[in-house]
Parts: C-alpha cells; sequence; structure tokens
C-alpha cells in the first residue's frame, strides 16, 4: 500500500469529510452539494483554532508573519490546482465563492 505523508492523509479524510456531509441521495442517485463559501469559512476558522495558542502567532507581528506565508501558501496551491485542472479537467464544478471579511 502507498504511504501518503501525514497531510495528505489528513486532506483527504477532511475532503471526505465534506463531501459526506453534503451528500443528498435520492432512489436513483447520489449528489454532493458543496457550499464552497461555507466550506472555506469552516476551514478558515478551524486553522485559527490549530493556531491560536502557538508560540508562532503569540504577537501582532508574528501573527501578520504567518498570515503572509500562509496566503502565499494558499495562492501557490490555487496556480498549482488550477494547472491541474488545466491538465485533466475540474473534478467537480465550483459556483463563486463568497467569504465574509
Amino acid at each position: 500500500m502507498d504511504q501518503l505523508a501525514q497531510s495528505e492523509r489528513i486532506e483527504r479524510a477532511v475532503i471526505a469529510a465534506i463531501l459526506n456531509e453534503c451528500l443528498i441521495e435520492t432512489a436513483s442517485s447520489r449528489t454532493a452539494v458543496v457550499p464552497s463559501g461555507d466550506v472555506v469559512e469552516a476551514l478558515v476558522s478551524i486553522m485559527a483554532g490549530l493556531v491560536a495558542t502557538s508560540e508562532e502567532v503569540a504577537t501582532s507581528r508574528a501573527r501578520r508573519q504567518f498570515c503572509d506565508r500562509l496566503a502565499k501558501l494558499l495562492g501557490r496551491r490555487i496556480v498549482a490546482m488550477q494547472a491541474h485542472i488545466e491538465e485533466h479537467g475540474a473534478p467537480f464544478a465550483t459556483r463563486a465563492v463568497q467569504v465574509a471579511s
């Protein structure tokens, strides 16, 4: 069996949980309707909870630096996923994602 990195296993588990939560089953079909904005909001809240007690975000300056690194990482992941979608097609369709400010 292929050994995945821990972050990849967590990512797959989170995606599975989201799809399971959004699943609509009828007698003839199974469809996941994923409210993208709600998912993004939930994931941001989870990330905030995970890092809130870390020394890495203990000061305003440290928090800004962490958020800057996180924004750059997110930007790179979005570009990589867009390239993957361009080459292989999208695994799903998404409507506009709106995130509260």
